[in-house]
Protein backbone atom coordinates (compact mmCIF):
# COMPACT_ATOMS: atom_id res chain seq x y z
CA UNK A 1 0.00 0.00 0.00
CA UNK A 2 1.66 3.66 -0.82
CA UNK A 3 -1.08 5.09 1.72
CA UNK A 4 -2.37 2.25 4.33
CA UNK A 5 -5.36 2.65 5.95
CA UNK A 6 -8.17 0.03 7.97
CA UNK A 7 -11.05 0.70 5.80
CA UNK A 8 -11.50 -2.88 4.28
CA UNK A 9 -11.54 -4.08 7.59
CA UNK A 10 -13.70 -1.72 9.17
CA UNK A 11 -16.10 -2.15 6.24
CA UNK A 12 -16.15 -6.20 6.47
CA UNK A 13 -16.23 -5.19 10.29
CA UNK A 14 -19.97 -3.92 9.20
CA UNK A 15 -20.92 -6.71 6.93
CA UNK A 16 -20.62 -4.58 4.18
CA UNK A 17 -19.64 -5.17 0.84
CA UNK A 18 -17.48 -2.36 -1.70
CA UNK A 19 -20.71 -2.42 -3.95
CA UNK A 20 -22.80 -0.97 -0.84
CA UNK A 21 -20.46 1.11 0.69
CA UNK A 22 -20.08 2.38 -3.13
CA UNK A 23 -23.85 2.78 -2.86
CA UNK A 24 -23.79 4.51 0.54
CA UNK A 25 -21.26 7.20 -0.66
CA UNK A 26 -22.71 7.78 -4.43
CA UNK A 27 -19.65 6.58 -5.84
CA UNK A 28 -18.33 3.54 -8.11
CA UNK A 29 -17.17 0.13 -6.31
CA UNK A 30 -13.04 1.16 -7.88
CA UNK A 31 -13.34 4.70 -6.25
CA UNK A 32 -13.45 1.99 -2.89
CA UNK A 33 -11.24 -0.45 -4.03
CA UNK A 34 -8.56 2.49 -4.67
CA UNK A 35 -9.33 3.63 -1.87
CA UNK A 36 -8.69 0.15 0.17
CA UNK A 37 -5.49 -0.54 -1.51
CA UNK A 38 -4.13 2.87 -0.65
CA UNK A 39 -3.88 3.40 -3.82
CA UNK A 40 -5.53 6.36 -3.55
CA UNK A 41 -4.83 8.73 -1.17
CA UNK A 42 -7.17 9.47 2.15
CA UNK A 43 -8.31 12.47 2.08
CA UNK A 44 -9.85 14.29 5.59
CA UNK A 45 -13.02 14.27 2.87
CA UNK A 46 -12.65 10.90 2.13
CA UNK A 47 -12.49 10.30 5.87
CA UNK A 48 -15.16 12.07 7.32
CA UNK A 49 -17.83 10.68 4.44
CA UNK A 50 -16.44 7.22 5.22
CA UNK A 51 -16.77 7.54 8.82
CA UNK A 52 -20.19 8.62 8.82
CA UNK A 53 -21.21 5.86 6.29
CA UNK A 54 -19.26 3.23 8.86
CA UNK A 55 -20.45 4.98 11.75
CA UNK A 56 -16.96 5.60 13.22
CA UNK A 57 -14.50 7.97 13.87
CA UNK A 58 -12.37 9.41 11.01
CA UNK A 59 -9.17 8.78 12.85
CA UNK A 60 -10.17 4.57 12.96
CA UNK A 61 -9.03 4.64 9.37
CA UNK A 62 -5.64 5.60 10.36
CA UNK A 63 -2.78 2.68 10.56
CA UNK A 64 -1.10 2.55 13.77
CA UNK A 65 2.32 1.31 13.27
CA UNK A 66 3.72 -2.00 15.54
CA UNK A 67 7.28 -0.67 15.26
CA UNK A 68 7.30 3.29 15.13
CA UNK A 69 11.03 2.89 15.07
CA UNK A 70 13.55 1.41 12.25
CA UNK A 71 17.09 0.32 13.14
CA UNK A 72 19.73 1.64 10.72
CA UNK A 73 21.93 -1.39 9.81
CA UNK A 74 24.56 0.61 7.78
CA UNK A 75 25.41 3.68 5.55
CA UNK A 76 25.98 4.03 1.52
CA UNK A 77 28.77 5.59 0.38
CA UNK A 78 30.31 6.45 -3.15
CA UNK A 79 29.42 4.55 -5.73
CA UNK A 80 25.82 3.61 -3.71
CA UNK A 81 28.52 1.14 -1.93
CA UNK A 82 26.45 -0.22 1.25
CA UNK A 83 28.87 -0.74 4.75
CA UNK A 84 26.74 -2.35 7.36
CA UNK A 85 27.67 -1.00 11.50
CA UNK A 86 30.31 -3.50 12.72
CA UNK A 87 28.38 -6.76 12.80
CA UNK A 88 24.79 -5.87 12.56
CA UNK A 89 23.12 -8.54 9.82
CA UNK A 90 22.24 -6.36 6.87
CA UNK A 91 19.43 -9.02 6.16
CA UNK A 92 16.14 -7.65 8.22
CA UNK A 93 15.09 -10.76 9.41
CA UNK A 94 17.77 -9.87 12.17
CA UNK A 95 18.27 -13.42 13.91
CA UNK A 96 15.23 -14.28 16.25
CA UNK A 97 15.60 -11.12 17.86
CA UNK A 98 12.70 -8.68 18.52
CA UNK A 99 13.40 -5.33 16.32
CA UNK A 100 13.11 -2.99 19.36
CA UNK A 101 15.71 -5.28 21.33
CA UNK A 102 19.14 -4.68 18.52
CA UNK A 103 21.47 -2.71 19.90
CA UNK A 104 21.79 0.27 16.81
CA UNK A 105 20.67 3.80 16.43
CA UNK A 106 16.82 3.67 15.34
CA UNK A 107 15.02 6.55 13.36
CA UNK A 108 11.27 7.04 12.95
CA UNK A 109 9.27 4.95 10.76
CA UNK A 110 8.16 6.41 7.28
CA UNK A 111 4.82 7.09 6.57
CA UNK A 112 2.12 4.45 7.25
CA UNK A 113 4.50 2.91 9.79
CA UNK A 114 6.72 0.06 9.58
CA UNK A 115 6.76 -3.67 9.69
CA UNK A 116 8.61 -6.24 11.06
CA UNK A 117 11.32 -6.50 8.45
CA UNK A 118 11.78 -2.99 7.83
CA UNK A 119 15.30 -1.77 7.90
CA UNK A 120 17.31 1.26 7.42
CA UNK A 121 20.57 3.07 6.10
CA UNK A 122 21.66 6.45 6.46
CA UNK A 123 23.87 8.33 3.64
CA UNK A 124 26.89 9.54 4.53
CA UNK A 125 29.04 11.88 2.11
CA UNK A 126 27.85 14.01 -1.16
CA UNK A 127 29.16 11.64 -3.30
CA UNK A 128 25.71 10.96 -4.81
CA UNK A 129 24.42 14.80 -4.55
CA UNK A 130 21.79 16.17 -5.83
CA UNK A 131 20.18 12.51 -5.66
CA UNK A 132 20.66 11.36 -2.42
CA UNK A 133 21.92 14.16 -0.29
CA UNK A 134 24.11 13.33 3.08
CA UNK A 135 21.96 11.71 6.18
CA UNK A 136 19.05 10.67 3.78
CA UNK A 137 17.84 7.55 5.02
CA UNK A 138 16.92 4.73 2.88
CA UNK A 139 14.10 2.18 4.12
CA UNK A 140 14.11 -1.42 2.94
CA UNK A 141 12.58 -4.36 3.14
CA UNK A 142 12.59 -8.33 3.52
CA UNK A 143 15.01 -9.70 1.82
CA UNK A 144 14.55 -12.45 -0.88
CA UNK A 145 16.95 -14.97 -2.23
CA UNK A 146 15.03 -16.06 -5.14
CA UNK A 147 12.92 -15.24 -7.86
CA UNK A 148 14.98 -11.69 -8.19
CA UNK A 149 12.89 -10.77 -11.54
CA UNK A 150 10.39 -9.44 -9.68
CA UNK A 151 12.05 -6.68 -9.18
CA UNK A 152 13.63 -5.56 -12.01
CA UNK A 153 13.43 -2.00 -12.58
CA UNK A 154 12.86 -1.78 -9.22
CA UNK A 155 15.62 0.17 -6.48
CA UNK A 156 16.71 -2.41 -4.37
CA UNK A 157 19.71 -2.92 -1.71
CA UNK A 158 21.45 -6.15 -3.15
CA UNK A 159 24.36 -8.17 -2.03
CA UNK A 160 26.33 -9.99 -4.53
CA UNK A 161 27.79 -13.62 -4.14
CA UNK A 162 31.31 -12.02 -4.30
CA UNK A 163 30.07 -10.10 -0.84
CA UNK A 164 29.52 -6.58 -2.12
CA UNK A 165 26.65 -4.48 -0.73
CA UNK A 166 25.18 -2.09 -3.18
CA UNK A 167 22.31 0.50 -3.94
CA UNK A 168 21.06 0.12 -7.36
CA UNK A 169 18.42 0.01 -9.53
CA UNK A 170 17.87 -3.90 -10.52
CA UNK A 171 17.86 -4.79 -14.26
CA UNK A 172 18.42 -8.24 -16.45
CA UNK A 173 21.95 -9.04 -17.44
CA UNK A 174 22.84 -10.61 -20.20
CA UNK A 175 23.67 -14.70 -18.68
CA UNK A 176 21.30 -16.79 -17.62
CA UNK A 177 20.98 -15.79 -13.69
CA UNK A 178 22.57 -12.68 -14.13
CA UNK A 179 21.72 -9.19 -13.53
CA UNK A 180 22.85 -5.90 -13.75
CA UNK A 181 22.90 -2.99 -11.58
CA UNK A 182 22.39 0.73 -12.65
CA UNK A 183 23.29 3.93 -10.57
CA UNK A 184 22.87 7.57 -11.28
CA UNK A 185 26.59 8.55 -10.09
CA UNK A 186 28.53 5.52 -10.56
CA UNK A 187 29.60 2.98 -13.14
CA UNK A 188 27.07 -0.03 -14.45
CA UNK A 189 27.96 -2.83 -12.84
CA UNK A 190 27.09 -5.74 -15.23
CA UNK A 191 26.60 -9.34 -15.27
CA UNK A 192 26.87 -10.43 -11.80
CA UNK A 193 24.93 -13.06 -9.73
CA UNK A 194 22.92 -11.66 -6.50
CA UNK A 195 22.89 -13.79 -3.14
CA UNK A 196 20.00 -11.42 -2.28
CA UNK A 197 18.43 -8.48 -2.32
CA UNK A 198 15.44 -6.41 -0.84
CA UNK A 199 13.09 -3.85 -2.16
CA UNK A 200 13.84 -0.29 -1.44
CA UNK A 201 10.18 0.85 0.08
CA UNK A 202 11.14 4.60 1.15
CA UNK A 203 13.23 6.94 0.86
CA UNK A 204 13.31 9.92 3.36
CA UNK A 205 15.42 13.30 2.71
CA UNK A 206 17.06 15.26 5.15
Amino acid sequence: MDYPNRIKELRKDRGLSRDRLAELLNTSRGQIYQLETGQRKLTHPWMMRLAEALQCRPEDFIVVSEYPKVPVLGYIGAGERVFPMDDLPMISALAEKNIPDVNCDYVEAPPGGAHRGMVALRVRGDSMEPYLPEHTIIYYGEPITSDFNVYLNKQVVVKLKTGELYLKLLKRGFGYGKYSLMSYNAKLIEDVEIEWCAKVEFIKPV
